[in-house]
């Protein structure tokens, strides 16, 4: 089957294309041209196949000089496992604050529909310790208090009047954006 045929099937699946669907021309590994739909561009990779644009680049990559070999050793190295090549070096990641951990909980849904009742809330953030904080919403009719650590959020207490809270509770510092996520003032 030509690559040109109007209802081409994926050389790999066996799949027939629909038309205006995105193929990829491969080099399989007898070195004969095939098609390949979107979703079996890994298992075409994985059985040492070669896009057509890099086979071209390695039977030619100086116009007169030929390198024999070179596509056998580029098909071996696109056909290995992901595990059996060598691995990024990762930097390590600081911990979220408790503000990413407040604000990437159900919690957060929940101060987005007070919002919505409620208005704009009073936002406290008190850090307590290492890597864990007390945050504190608060509006007229009610209040909430939760300590939030880098593995959960917490609630601590809820209430009725901002004046049940300590002072150290009512140093607002931050604010509540309308979808319940909070930052820093």
């Amino acid at each position: 089957m030509s690559l040109d045929d109007e209802f081409s099937s994926c050389a790999v699946c066996g799949r027939t294309m629909l038309r205006g669907e995105r193929a990829a021309e491969y080099v399989d590994a007898d070195g004969g041209p095939a098609l390949v739909c979107t979703l079996c561009k890994g298992r075409a990779e994985a059985a040492g196949w070669v896009p057509t644009a890099y086979a071209q680049e390695i039977e030619h990559p100086d116009a007169g000089r030929r390198r024999p070999g070179l596509a056998l050793k580029v098909r071996e190295r696109l056909a290995r496992r992901p595990e059996e090549r060598a691995p990024a070096p990762e930097e390590p990641q600081p911990p979220p604050s408790p503000i990413e951990v407040f604000n990437a909980s159900r919690e957060a849904r929940k101060i987005a529909g007070l919002v919505r009742s409620l208005g704009e809330p009073r936002v406290s953030v008190r850090e307590d310790g290492h890597a864990e904080a007390v945050i504190v919403v608060a509006w007229d009719l009610s209040w909430y208090r939760w300590r939030v650590s880098p593995n959960e959020v917490r609630e601590l207490a809820k209430g009725n009047e901002i004046s049940e809270l300590p002072h150290e509770d009512r140093v607002w510092n931050a604010t509540a954006a309308e979808d319940g996520t909070l930052s820093l003032a």
